[in-house]
Order: structure tokens, then C-alpha cells, then sequence
């Protein structure tokens, strides 16, 4: 009995807090809307391109948030939602999650407080399809897609980079390292929580290799789009360049 309140208390504060972000969303994009313009950016890039990074690093200087839909689907089945059972689902059976379902969740982060003025997009849209249902949403409240950078890193760096990777096994935090380039203090522990780094199932050379040719087979047609549309700027980081050389060029070409 205790347990069908509880889940019926926790159902009653999510129907409440959809409400508040609708209200309010709908309310900011009338109100406010007209004196600070929102801003959406994306970035893309492989697996282990560095762009999740690059966004939480860029969100102050474009003041703008960076949103992950990788992190929001864990998030999701975590808390096991009615979302996250079905990414889980999906997951399960080996399919890739709809882009029907991805656009749902995305807009309903979109429209939470925090995203009110924005997002600095990672990890979506991963198709054309998704891109055009993106931009159609965008349009109905009034914005666009500001500016898309592409960071096209080689295929060998990239094998190399995620096969040296280790998650923090804490879903909670999920905070990633690298045997070669940003080592844990201690050796597999994470410095955030203290919980054990480990080797994603999926960081294997040729799971990698496998997600890399996915990877470049979609992304064609979107760099094409974005391409068409003129707010696509690409960048092909090398080995020699630093971290900060990357975050400034980025940046740049962010700010248009």
C-alpha cells in the first residue's frame, strides 16, 4: 500500500512539474523572449570527439547550458520513468531509440527552466530526420538553430582515446577519465565520488570501429543539411593542437 502512494505521489510531482514548465516556458517565450533572444547551438562530432566536454566548457561564454541527450537517457532510466523504460526497452532489443520518443524527451527538457533561454545541443540530433523535426519545433516557438560546429576527428584517435577511457560506475556522477591524457588520482577511482572507474562495454577497438562507421554513415546527410542551411562551420582538430587552442576556435566560430 505504502509503495502504490509513493508511486502515485511521485506521478502527482511529475504531472505538476510538466505543468509549471509548460506554463512558464510558454509565458518566457511571450514575455521575455523579445528583450534576450534564445540561443541554440550543436555541436557534433564522433564518439569521444571531446564535444561533451567542449560544451560544458563553452556554456559560460555563450551563457547558455549544455544539454546531453546520452546523459539524459541514463538519467531517465535511472530514475526509471516512464521514458527511461522505454529507452531501456528499446536498448534491450537492440534498436536504436525513436526519433519520436528522442524529440519528446528533448522537448521536454527544452522547456524546463533551464533551457528557457536556450540550449547548447551534444549528442542531438544524430539524423537528418531528427534535425528537420528539431528545426520544425524550433520554428513554432520562434527560434532557429544559431550555429552547428562539426568536429571531425580521425578515426585512429579516436580508436585510441575510447579504448583508454574509464566511467566512473557510479550512475550518479558518470564521470569519465583516460589511462593516457586525464587520469583518476588514484588509479581506478573516481575524484569526484570515490566510486570505481571501469571500461565501458563498448570501448573495445572494434565496438568503436563498429560506432565509428554508424557514426560517419549518418552524419553525411546532416553536415550536408546544416551545410545547405549556412550555419555549419567544421574543424579538424590534430594531435599537436592543444585543448585551449580547440575550446578557442570553437568558440569563435560559435559566436559567428
Amino acid at each position: 500500500m505504502n509503495t502504490m502512494l509513493l508511486g502515485a505521489w511521485k506521478t502527482a510531482l511529475r504531472f505538476c512539474g510538466t505543468v509549471f514548465n509548460e506554463v512558464g516556458f510558454y509565458l518566457v517565450r511571450k514575455l521575455l523572449w523579445r528583450f534576450r533572444r534564445p540561443r541554440y547551438f550543436i555541436l557534433l562530432g564522433p564518439p569521444g570527439s571531446g564535444k561533451g566536454t567542449l560544451a560544458r566548457q563553452l556554456a559560460p561564454a555563450l551563457q547558455v547550458p549544455p544539454m546531453s541527450t546520452g546523459d539524459v537517457f541514463r538519467r531517465e532510466k535511472a530514475a526509471n520513468t516512464n521514458f527511461g523504460k522505454q529507452v531501456t526497452a528499446h536498448l534491450a532489443d537492440g534498436t536504436l531509440v525513436p526519433d519520436s520518443l528522442t524529440l519528446a524527451i528533448v522537448r521536454r527538457e527544452l522547456i524546463s527552466p533551464r533551457f528557457w533561454f536556450g540550449a547548447m545541443e551534444d549528442g542531438f540530433p544524430r539524423t537528418i530526420e531528427q534535425a528537420i523535426a528539431f528545426d520544425l519545433l524550433l520554428a513554432r516557438w520562434g527560434a532557429s538553430v544559431e550555429r552547428v560546429v562539426l568536429l571531425d576527428v580521425d578515426d585512429d584517435a579516436l580508436v585510441d582515446r575510447l579504448s583508454n577511457r574509464r566511467t566512473c560506475t557510479n550512475k550518479a556522477c558518470g564521470r569519465t577519465y583516460n589511462l593516457k591524457y586525464e587520469r583518476s588520482v588514484e588509479a581506478g577511482i573516481c575524484d569526484a565520488c570515490g566510486a570505481a572507474t571501469a571500461q565501458r562495454d563498448d570501448d573495445v577497438p572494434e565496438v568503436i570501429s563498429a560506432r565509428l562507421r554508424t557514426y560517419r554513415v549518418e552524419t553525411k546527410p546532416l553536415c550536408n543539411y546544416y551545410q545547405d542551411r549556412k550555419v555549419l562551420a567544421s574543424f579538424k582538430p590534430t594531435g599537436d593542437m592543444t585543448a585551449q587552442e580547440v575550446f578557442v576556435l570553437v568558440k569563435t566560430a560559435l559566436q559567428g
